[in-house]
């Protein structure tokens, strides 16, 4: 029995240990690539800049603005995944260039080149700071302003939709919120407990108030965020939304691009067809 009572000792100091170090280091676990890629060159494309937007006392944080070939059908703010910093933000600008878009993609604080620090705080005033850019452009080309966003990224679309800032969503594999994404990764740990409140993104929360039209596409084999977080997003948005399955499409290999099999549906709803 004592010796029983050592080896519950031993797993529950272990388990305790593990829960502790998770707590400790939950912004690295979150932010998988916050850090790095500072001072990679990007490579701009004909078309695009990177612009540098304040972030008030923390320094700035960067953008990629991409504008189309001839006259443009609405502007795209688009929020990149937790994978990704500006040379994906680039990338994504020629995508949106291609449906005829003014594209303001965003690094995130704390990527890149960006300064600040990942979680709610930096996030959201980035987002506020890059719409005011976006709104200038829309309301200069007499346009439709857009909001988006891939994976993490969604929530900061979500976020500004929330508000009633823009027109139209679009969201890719989007996470109901972190607290579940953390359920379904870390299902053995208390996440809820752990997680704090500066990193607990959580889009089901604002759908009530999300009263634009939205599109959310979603591969059914994602095992990053399950597809069912976006089907759950997307029914409880308030505004007409329209769920897209990505058969046979996991997290990293979805397209949004105009050649892709959703381009056709994408583009219709981004021109509000």
């Amino acid at each position: 029995m004592r010796r029983l009572m050592i080896w519950l000792g031993v797993l529950v100091g272990g388990y305790l240990a593990i829960c502790l170090l998770v707590f400790l280091l939950q912004e690295r676990l979150l932010f998988v690539a916050a850090g790095r890629g500072a001072g990679n060159p990007l490579d701009v494309p004909v078309g695009a800049e990177v612009l540098e937007l304040p972030l008030g006392e923390k320094g700035s944080f960067r953008v990629a603005r991409s504008r189309p070939i001839g006259d443009p059908r609405a502007v795209m703010i688009f929020f990149v995944g937790n994978g990704e910093d500006l040379r994906s933000g680039l990338r994504w600008g020629q995508e949106f260039a291609a449906y005829g878009l003014i594209s303001v993609v965003v690094e995130f604080p704390g990527y890149g080149g960006s300064a600040g620090r990942p979680g709610k705080t930096d996030f959201f005033a980035a987002a506020d700071r890059a719409l005011e850019l976006a709104a200038l452009e829309a309301k200069s080309a007499q346009v439709p302003l857009i909001a988006g966003g891939s994976s993490l990224g969604t929530a900061l679309a979500v976020y500004l939709a929330s508000k009633g800032t823009v027109e139209r969503l679009l969201l890719r594999a989007p996470p109901a919120s972190i607290k579940a994404a953390a359920r379904f990764h870390y299902p053995w740990l208390p996440t809820d407990w752990l997680l704090r409140e500066e990193l607990c993104f959580d889009s089901l929360s604002l759908a009530a108030l999300v009263r634009c039209p939205s599109l959310v596409i979603h591969g059914d084999q994602d095992h990053v965020v399950p597809q069912a977080m976006g089907r759950e997003l997307a029914a409880a948005l308030a505004g007409e939304s329209e769920f897209i399955s990505a058969v046979g499409y996991g997290h990293n290999d979805l397209s949004l691009s105009r050649q892709s099999e959703f381009g056709p549906r994408i583009a219709a709803f981004l021109l509000g067809k």
